[in-house]
């Protein structure tokens, strides 16, 4: 929703609400009755791609889908990495800091982690989200039935404690450089609403609990208010988000599988912002011809994608065995014209860059010993 065209259907709104209402006793001007007038509630349109299956940030059993976006709106956690690709503190009131006793390195390589949460924090129902929140996010997560276990960084989690309603010890089973900056791969869960459904039912009747639909209760600058399955999502904003009342009073999200169709109701005015992977590179020259050259809005380019070439190398399977020839993977590698790729495939939106990656003992070696190397090409970029 861009400043112009918010300010501009805010305006109009107080004046029509002013010219059809009777007049007050006590009005003694056109612009007292209008400056009587509650502000216009504000909403933002959204379309993204798919309907989420939850709303939560790792939801049981769900695949890597892109909703950053739509995810980011219901929760929070505790750390943020803010526009400029800073990280702060979210939830926490500062973060593990290396050397003290917020992050301690053990003698026998593992670690601890301490973080302390902000006073008053509350979930969108306004129970407390507390320090035993965390930890029970931390069990759900690991659990190897419900599909992330494996996954980085609750793997590398030996424990994780409440040590009091504000305080959260982390223990790692080795050196973890992401340790101080827990974000997006990690959040606090309601035990309250949900630790006897993961005790008693089974991973299936767990996986199904409302709370992960529908019911979702979040932390973050938006509340949920009513999901009508396949149709749309709409939230209000959190009065009591950790980083204050969100600007915008509603969110309504809406799902356009179709780039062309989503992009088509952009230019209609029927939606304010594409998020999410809704519309791609290819759409950009449709958007450049008209509605950003009006300067009618904006876009952010998120390389969130990558299109890699990799060799087999076992001697059994490969073909032509010249690939197992490091020189002849090398020269393939260079004969690519991946800048020609990036024009034709993302209009030059894409990050280009070409990485030799050892795979002899999962190590370095020099390069004139990689027999088994594999050459990478990464050149992706989306739209939002």
């Amino acid at each position: 929703m861009g400043g112009k065209r918010v300010l501009a259907l805010c305006t109009l709104g107080a004046i029509l609400v002013a010219a059809c209402a009777p007049a007050s006793p006590g009005a003694t001007s056109p612009g007292d009755a209008i400056s009587a007038q509650p502000p216009a509630a504000r909403t933002l349109r959204v379309a993204v791609r798919v309907e989420p299956v939850s709303l939560a940030r790792n939801p049981p059993r769900e695949g890597q889908t892109t909703l950053d976006t739509t995810r980011r709106m219901f929760n929070a956690e505790l750390a943020l990495i803010d526009d400029t690709g800073a990280v702060r503190p979210f939830l926490a009131e500062e973060l593990p800091q290396l050397g003290t006793d917020t992050w301690r390195v053990l003698p026998d390589g593992r670690m601890e982690t301490v973080y302390r949460l902000k006073a008053g924090l509350t979930w969108h129902d306004g129970a407390p989200l507390a320090a035993e929140d965390v930890a029970f996010g931390r069990r759900v997560i690991s659990n190897p039935g419900l599909g992330h276990g494996g996954l980085i960084p609750q793997k590398l989690m030996e424990e994780v404690v409440a040590l009091d309603e504000r305080s959260v010890l982390f223990r790692w089973s080795q050196a973890f450089p992401d340790a101080g900056t827990l974000n997006t791969t990690f959040s606090p869960l309601p035990v309250r609403m949900l630790e006897a459904s993961f005790e008693q039912q089974s991973g299936d009747a767990f996986a199904s609990h409302p709370f992960w639909s529908t019911a979702f209760v979040g932390s973050g600058p938006f509340r949920l208010t009513r999901w009508e399955p396949g149709a749309f999502i709409e939230a209000e904003a959190f009065s009591r988000y950790v980083l204050g009342k969100p600007k915008i009073d509603r969110v309504r999200i809406t799902f356009a599988a179709d780039p062309n169709a989503a992009l088509t109701r952009l230019f209609a005015d029927d939606v304010d912002l594409l998020a999410d992977s809704v519309i791609k590179s290819q759409q950009l020259p449709a958007l450049e011809q008209d509605w950003l050259s009006r300067g009618l809005g904006s876009f952010v380019s998120q390389p969130n994608s990558y299109r890699a070439a990799h060799f087999q190398l076992r001697p059994e399977l490969v073909a032509p065995s010249a690939l197992l020839d490091v020189r002849v993977r090398r020269a393939l590698a260079y004969a690519i014209d991946k800048q020609a790729v990036n024009e034709a495939v993302y209009r030059g939106a894409g990050i280009i860059a070409t990485k030799i990656r050892s795979r002899l003992m999962g190590g370095l070696v020099p390069r004139r010993a990689r027999p088994s190397s594999a050459i990478r090409t990464t050149c992706g970029a989306q739209s939002s």
